[in-house]
């Protein structure tokens, strides 16, 4: 649903969202380079090491130099759905894996070198807690090696994405493309002039892991990289800061909810996902609404909108929708599927009857008519057009555009296209209430907060001896306490609450 005729008052406030939302820059990748006096030394299991030193101006090592290195190498798989495969003409690169002390990196060190906080900053603005990463190999592209279009095989709910590390060693051609929505970015580390006595360079690159990525062929020499996962930090969202909000779209969220017009009877705000979402199959409990911490796990500009909504004290939810363009229909789904409903999309005659049944529907929709359930602020939902059968649309929930993953198949795990729908009280709900005179009319002077003397929160402590609940608590809960919008702001500016996060308060006594 589009609620936005020329007669809708509140018109402006749904076009503000709008456009605070499309003014958001927020990056899919990062790159940049690292220079050092010190080469890099690998350690094997056998104790053996192996020294990376550039070699001659733009001139690749020869291949006696790495045989030492290449010779521990094994050929490199990928994924296709759940399976691991072998074929060169998918990809043509030998890896050696690091697996407990099989390979390891001396004199470098990624959160030590800027890196890990270059990528935290580019990719994850609004989550503060440091990011880590875990050595997953080394792979070696020689002359004609490379590897088409795919996405990272999903590993965690905590997993962010690749950073690769280029070693310094000549070679021509191999670059590394990334495709997100249309936009392409690509990083060339083929050979450079290079002085003997100048520091030795390191070049790298890291993205989200469902963004589409390629290495074209190598034309000459020996491309090895280093391959990290990089994983989420674990902590608290960064602390709001005090007044008014002077993020363009917390602004606009703000006057939204204020405006008496805006979705007088409550409704449900639709973003579709920047990006794509993976999960475990078995979750089979209802998708929980998002909180201040659950909103970092989001990339992207996915987060940033869903931390504004929160920090607007509106509930914000994580929904998994499969879409088919050519059946022109949508399902929302009320959570991630298991893997045996997920075997409906290995059929080879899929009719909207066969998945309604094998998948946890929340609601339908046909794509070409509007959705009288969400009030979208972005396109709608629907899948890229990369050509293919019906069947081969619908049956990737793994989806990249060739149906490739990296390196081996997925262990029970799978993206979901997804949109993020905001749910926004009636104004009956969410207008400031005020205190009532003897007699009962309205007083223009707030009234006095009054905090409840028990609160059943699981993180909510209680000093000795005190009547007001401590601990810290979402927005959620304030309003399950009776705390609206209007009544959390009146506290904050009376001193008696105090935010410490994204959607995260604490009464102070």
């Amino acid at each position: 649903m589009r609620p936005r005729p020329i007669e809708d008052p509140a018109a402006e406030r749904f076009e503000r969202l709008e456009l605070a939302t499309h003014g958001i820059a927020a990056a899919f990748a990062c790159g940049g380079s690292l220079t050092t006096d010190r080469p890099l030394t690998l350690r094997f299991a056998d104790g053996v090491s192996f020294v990376v030193q550039p070699g001659p101006d733009d001139t690749p090592w020869n291949a006696p130099s790495l045989a030492p290195l290449i010779q521990r190498c094994d050929p490199a798989p990928f994924g296709k759905g759940r399976s691991t495969r072998y074929d060169r003409r998918v990809r043509n690169a030998l890896q050696l894996r690091a697996q407990g002390d099989s390979l390891r990196v001396l004199d470098f060190d990624l959160a030590t070198s800027g890196i890990l906080e270059a990528v935290r900053k580019a990719l994850t603005p609004d989550d503060p807690n440091a990011l880590t990463a875990e050595l997953y190999g080394l792979h070696v592209y020689s002359a004609g090696g490379h590897f088409v279009q795919h996405k990272d095989t999903p590993r965690g709910k905590d997993m962010l994405g690749t950073l690769v590390v280029c070693l310094p060693i000549g070679f021509s051609g191999g670059e590394l493309e990334l495709t997100h929505r249309g936009a392409i970015r690509t990083f060339d580390w083929g050979s450079r002039s290079r002085s003997p006595k100048a520091p030795i360079e390191l070049r790298w690159a890291a993205f989200f892991g469902d963004v589409d990525h390629e290495v074209k062929e190598v034309r000459v020499g020996h491309r090895i990289t280093l391959t990290w996962l990089l994983r989420r930090g674990s902590g608290l969202p960064r602390p709001l800061p005090d007044g008014p909000p002077t993020d363009p779209l917390a602004s606009a969220f703000a006057a939204a909810v204020a405006d008496p017009d805006f979705l007088r009877n409550g409704g449900v705000l639709g973003f579709r996902c920047e990006h794509m979402y993976s999960e475990t199959p078995g979750f089979v409990r209802a998708i929980p609404p998002l909180d201040a911490r659950s909103v970092l796990k989001l990339k992207g500009l996915d987060q940033h909108i869903a931390a504004m909504a929160l920090a607007a004290g509106l509930s914000v939810a994580l929904k998994p929708y499969v879409i088919e363009p050519g059946l022109e229909e949508q399902w929302r789904l009320q959570r991630f599927p298991t893997t045996k409903e997920a075997g409906v999309f290995r059929s080879h005659r899929l009719t909207p009857f066969r998945i309604e049944s094998a998948l946890p529907i929340e609601s339908h929709v046909e794509c070409f008519s509007p959705d009288r359930e969400v009030h979208w602020l972005a396109p709608p939902l629907k899948r890229d057009h990369h050509g293919g059968t019906a069947t081969t649309l619908l049956g990737a929930p793994e989806y990249s555009t060739t149906g490739y993953f990296g390196n081996e198949g997925g262990d029970g795990e799978f993206y979901l296209y997804g949109a993020l729908l905001v749910t926004v009280p009636s104004w009956a709900q969410r207008r400031p209430k005020r205190a009532l005179k003897k007699g009962g009319t309205p007083s223009a002077k707030p009234a006095t907060t009054t905090v409840p003397k028990r609160v059943a929160v699981a993180p909510a402590s209680r000093r000795p001896g005190s009547k007001t609940p401590t601990g810290e608590f979402m927005t959620a809960e304030l309003h399950a306490m009776g705390h609206g919008p209007a009544d959390i702001r009146r506290m904050l500016k009376e001193g008696a609450l105090e935010r410490t996060g994204y959607g995260w308060y604490r009464f102070v006594r």
